[in-house]
């Protein structure tokens, strides 16, 4: 059975004003067992037939199939593994923890012991994943274990020993070794002849891009993988979609978001730092009849802070790592990552403005019914997923180093246009776009929120800023989707 078929692929990219065929009206069919190498010079595509296959580039014709599906379909997925030549784990999590994240998105995956047996890991298991402690033998095995946490039926090694010292590379070559032999079907990019000299014997065939064509040598494990494959011919098929229950979707979403929550609980500095935002409300005078309207604006500004700035790099720092990437490649949908992400916003404001709650009432003197508290927290919590969710487009597409620049401009401009503050001298037309901007309902929202007793104007018309918020959100999530699957962004 093939499990990579290429047929009529042709893959340019622009250089110097023109376009250059990377490749070139390419046939390539990788059938089961199979050990191929694939060799090539610096840019002659090797990682772009790669991304191919893993779907995070488009041919411009031709067709890809995976395991009988497009690379795009996340079932394509869950028998693949891949180990990226660069890559970073998150700094707050362990070893154990890694794995056991990566894991939990697969149907059949192995087990956390037997992951750290195999990588010969076990005594590092509570060590810091991104440790400088970890020796470079120590840190791919690491990512050997992520690329086979699945139990994948085609393995793709990206450079698995490029930097490491003799030992070290002898050690990740018997672990490919051992997962050979239980035969699977490994993809490996190597420029290092000794490399392929030392698993030699394991090939079927050695692959050499050159100018945009494939030039094969096989070998003689080839002719028996070839034969074994005719007799299978008309037995085997490629399976019906699967099954994806809701409770597997659940627990990947718990997973995640597990780990995300674990990463934030190791940021002490950031958590007191936020605390610290939400109670500045403690400095307002007491008994102020605006003390309402101070707290209210004071919590949605900290509320921004979290979910364009934090949230967003974050995202960004990720990405720039090769842990992002290296996400993608697995089952793990793009709206279950957001999602995770937007949950940990919601616990962060969730904790802050609780806080500001509190000392609002027993610290200011601020005196409100239980349900108009109820209410406004809502309102509050609510009305920033949609701009949370935007935070994810902003750092999936922007530098974290210009993150905190743009988040401030945003900020602004969302106090600007919230319709809260009359700026003199505003030009009438411009007075007249400031209803079109989703800060202006999102405000408008939490007025009506703040005096919810005598607001018959705000009730008339909540029902539009309602509306706005929905439309907000849905063009939000639209947006970081297409982020989060944009080729540019993780190349």
């Amino acid at each position: 059975m093939n499990l990579v078929e290429f047929k009529n692929v042709t893959k340019s990219f622009g250089e110097g004003g023109q376009q250059r065929k990377i490749l070139n009206n390419v046939n390539l069919a990788i059938q089961a067992g199979e050990f191929i190498i694939l060799k090539g010079e610096m840019g002659a595509g090797k990682t772009t037939l790669i991304d191919l296959i893993l779907g995070l580039q488009m041919p411009e014709s031709g067709t890809i199939k995976v395991f009988g599906y497009s690379p795009e379909q996340p079932e394509s997925r869950l028998k693949l593994g891949l180990m990226l030549q660069k890559t970073r784990a998150p700094e707050s999590l362990k070893i154990e923890e890694t794995i056991n994240l990566v894991r939990s998105f697969y149907l059949k995956s192995y087990s956390v012991q037997e992951l750290l047996t195999r990588s010969k890991l076990e005594h590092k298991r509570y060590s810091w994943a991104s440790s400088d402690k970890l020796s470079g033998g120590e840190e791919r095995s690491l990512y050997f274990a992520l690329a086979i946490a699945g139990n994948p039926e085609l393995l793709i090694l990206d450079e698995p020993t490029t930097g490491l010292d003799p030992q070290a590379r002898a050690r990740v070559l018997q672990q490919i070794r051992d997962f050979s032999i239980e035969g699977k079907t490994i993809l490996l990019v190597s420029h290092i002849e000794s490399d392929a000299d030392a698993i030699s014997d394991l090939a079927t065939r050695t692959l050499t891009l050159i100018n945009g064509q494939i030039q094969e040598v096989r070998t003689k494990n080839f002719e028996q993988i070839q034969q074994s494959f005719l007799e299978a011919t008309g037995n085997h098929s490629h399976p019906g979609n699967p099954v994806v229950k809701a409770g597997y979707l659940l627990s990947m979403l718990l997973g995640q978001t597990k780990v995300e929550l674990l990463k934030l609980i190791r940021q002490p500095i950031f958590l007191l730092s936020m605390l610290v935002l939400y109670g500045v409300i403690a400095f307002l005078p007491k008994n102020d009849p605006n003390a309402i309207s101070y707290m209210t604006g004071l919590a949605t500004l900290n509320l921004f802070i979290v979910a364009i700035q934090t949230l967003s790099i974050q995202i960004a720092n990720e990405r720039k790592q090769g842990w992002l990437k290296l996400l993608m490649i697995t089952p793990l949908p793009a709206w279950i990552y957001l999602a995770s992400k937007v949950i940990i916003a919601f616990i962060i404001s969730t904790v802050g403005i609780s806080l500001m709650f509190s000392l609002g009432i027993f610290k200011i003197g601020i005196s409100q019914a239980f349900l108009d508290w109820v209410i406004l927290f809502f309102s509050l919590i609510v009305g920033i997923v949609p701009f949370a969710i935007f935070g994810f487009f902003i750092g999936y597409i922007m530098e974290a180093n210009i993150i905190s620049l743009t988040s401030a401009f945003i900020i602004g401009l969302a106090i600007f246009s919230s319709g809260t503050i009359s700026l003199p001298g505003m030009p009438e037309w411009l007075q007249n776009l400031i209803p079109f901007s989703p800060f202006y309902h999102y405000a408008q929202i939490l007025i009506w929120a703040e005096h919810l007793q005598a607001s018959e104007f705000y009730n008339t018309y909540l029902s539009i800023h309602l509306e706005w918020f929905v439309w907000t959100t849905c063009i939000a999530s639209f947006l970081a989707i297409w982020a989060y699957q944009r080729n540019r962004a993780i190349s």
